[in-house]
């Protein structure tokens, strides 16, 4: 028969989303090129089967109801009914109750925040949202002066044009500096460490670019690999602070771009 849409919906809601063992998220954002993907299964608490893991003789309408369910994440399905000598029946169902008590404890703080709070926690979080912008701009910018740069090594253009261009990298090293200290001032430290180190692979490919090294096919040469991996860990966190899907902060930062910020994905 299966689990009823009903007894699933409960089984949701209750749970926040979260695993009842390690309280991960259970939808996992959406990419580039890829839609959301479920990571969690509405496990049985007692097996359907005969055999199975916890199994009693009830009949199978009951073992499909919510009583019987416990939302977890595919590494915890799998603990659970690999160690059932540990996670018995008596101990899933505690753990389902006390995480979904948990839950529904962190709504309910959530809710009853006063609205001087929620004012607060949205001025900050507008904050955060516009220091990100600036630096996403700024690292835009600066990228764009470290390629012309690194182009004219290439083509080996006249000295006095590749001076300006050098200097042209500089400048937009400093700026790109200074929107990462004032990103810092209203970024959480994960989100500030994190624009840091972006800051710093930059710096490394413009010294490099600088210093006539990169391009290279040298294999000892640094190839800076990381740089746009790092700038989407940054994404990643910005979004997680922020509530939002990476999606929606890309989409806010094109139409910052309209509006006469740059908005381009890296």
């Amino acid at each position: 028969m299966g689990i009823n849409d009903k007894d699933r919906k409960i089984l949701w809601g209750r749970s926040g989303n979260r695993c009842a063992l390690c309280q991960r998220r259970l939808v996992a954002d959406r990419t580039a090129l890829d839609p959301e993907a479920v990571v969690g299964d509405e496990a049985h608490i007692a097996a359907r089967s005969p055999g199975g893991p916890r199994h009693n003789r009830g009949p199978a309408v009951a073992l499909d109801s919510y009583d019987n369910l416990i939302l977890l994440c595919k590494v915890d399905d799998k603990k659970v009914d690999d160690q059932p000598g540990h996670y018995t029946v008596t101990r899933l169902k505690k753990i389902k109750h006390d995480h979904e008590a948990w839950v529904q404890h962190a709504l309910d703080t959530q809710t009853s925040l006063s609205q001087p709070s929620l004012e607060e926690a949205n001025r900050q979080k507008a904050q955060l949202l516009s220091g990100y912008r600036v630096l996403n701009a700024a690292f835009d910018t600066w990228k764009e002066a470290i390629m012309a740069a690194s182009d004219a090594n290439v083509l080996r253009v006249d000295p006095e044009e590749e001076r300006a261009l050098h200097a042209e990298c500089t400048r937009q090293w400093q700026n790109a500096h200074l929107a990462c200290g004032q990103f810092a001032a209203v970024a959480t430290p994960e989100c500030a460490d994190l624009a840091g180190r972006v800051l710093d692979g930059w710096k490394s490919l413009a010294d490099d670019v600088v210093d006539g090294l990169w391009p290279s096919d040298h294999p000892g040469a640094d190839q800076h690999d990381d740089l746009d991996i790092n700038r989407d860990e940054l994404l990643s966190a910005v979004s997680t602070e922020l509530g939002m899907t990476r999606s929606a902060v890309l989409n806010s930062l094109r139409a910052a771009g309209k509006l006469g910020g740059t908005g381009k994905r890296f």
